[in-house]
Protein backbone atom coordinates (compact mmCIF):
# COMPACT_ATOMS: atom_id res chain seq x y z
CA UNK A 1 0.00 0.00 0.00
CA UNK A 2 1.08 3.33 -0.82
CA UNK A 3 0.48 6.60 1.05
CA UNK A 4 0.49 9.86 -0.30
CA UNK A 5 0.84 13.65 1.35
CA UNK A 6 0.80 16.52 -0.87
CA UNK A 7 2.80 19.58 0.31
CA UNK A 8 3.18 23.04 -0.86
CA UNK A 9 6.86 23.65 -1.51
CA UNK A 10 7.90 25.59 1.37
CA UNK A 11 6.43 22.58 3.81
CA UNK A 12 8.57 20.06 1.82
CA UNK A 13 11.54 22.85 2.02
CA UNK A 14 11.29 22.34 5.75
CA UNK A 15 10.39 18.59 5.74
CA UNK A 16 13.22 18.17 3.68
CA UNK A 17 15.79 20.40 6.12
CA UNK A 18 14.36 18.86 9.60
CA UNK A 19 14.13 15.39 8.30
CA UNK A 20 10.07 15.02 10.16
CA UNK A 21 6.69 16.69 9.64
CA UNK A 22 3.75 17.66 11.86
CA UNK A 23 2.17 17.55 8.69
CA UNK A 24 0.47 21.09 6.70
CA UNK A 25 -0.94 23.80 9.48
CA UNK A 26 -4.67 22.12 8.46
CA UNK A 27 -3.29 18.97 10.08
CA UNK A 28 -1.68 20.26 13.28
CA UNK A 29 -5.27 22.42 13.79
CA UNK A 30 -6.70 19.10 13.11
CA UNK A 31 -5.42 16.85 15.10
CA UNK A 32 -4.20 14.33 12.39
CA UNK A 33 -2.31 14.62 9.21
CA UNK A 34 -5.09 14.35 5.78
CA UNK A 35 -3.31 11.96 3.42
CA UNK A 36 -4.07 12.09 -0.35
Amino acid sequence: MLIFKIFRADEWAALRKVGATDGAPIDVTDGYVHFS
